[in-house]
């Protein structure tokens, strides 16, 4: 996913990109809703970090510039009825998940893996404490789809404000250093 960020949807890397991802999700019997879903999820989940944590929040036509995208993917990949709308496609996903996320012992296992893993990659005395940040930032769904415990009110808003002066941090940089958008973009892209 990141090379089609990166490079795009047309050209050879992009053409090249959707190739593999449709020769990789052939073998597996996947219903168009759950690519439809995981779809909504590059969509939707990057937008929702950047309005909470990032150095600013995504404009409206940022917004509808990764939709667009996820559409023009979709049209690749053969993924019917996606919305045209990234607000009705947000509509969509809530649905989605309001209906499948139900608790699995295997979901259970997965975020368990990956919490060992956040605390791997954690220094020293913190890296016990990075599963309960993790936990901490998923929202009360897919908590309960997870098997996981809301944790305390303490470590909710350790966790938030931790990221929130990265946030800060970011706003300050660009502001000083006057880049508002990436390095080699211009207006046009």
């Amino acid at each position: 996913m990141y090379r089609l960020f990166r490079h795009g949807l047309d050209g050879e890397e992009g053409e090249w990109t959707v190739t593999t991802l449709k020769r990789l999700h052939a073998p597996w019997a996947i219903s168009d809703d759950a690519y439809r879903y995981v779809l909504s999820c590059f969509d939707l989940a990057p937008m929702r970090w950047c309005a909470a944590y990032a150095w600013r929040v995504p404009t409206d036509a940022e917004r509808d510039a990764s939709h667009t995208l996820c559409l023009a993917l979709a049209e690749r990949m053969g993924i019917p009825d996606v919305p045209p709308d990234r607000r009705e496609f947000e509509a969509w996903a809530e649905g989605f998940e309001r209906a499948h996320f139900t608790f699995t012992p295997e979901a259970q296992a997965l975020w368990g893996a990956t919490r060992e893993l956040l605390a791997g990659r954690v220094p020293g005395a913190l890296g016990p404490l990075a599963g309960s940040a993790a936990d901490s930032l998923l929202d009360d769904g897919l908590r309960r789809a997870l098997g996981v415990r809301r944790p305390p009110m303490p470590v909710r808003a350790v966790t938030r404000s931790a990221l929130r002066p990265r946030a800060a941090a970011g706003r300050t940089h660009r502001r000083i250093r006057g880049r508002h958008r990436p390095t080699g973009m211009s207006m046009v892209q």
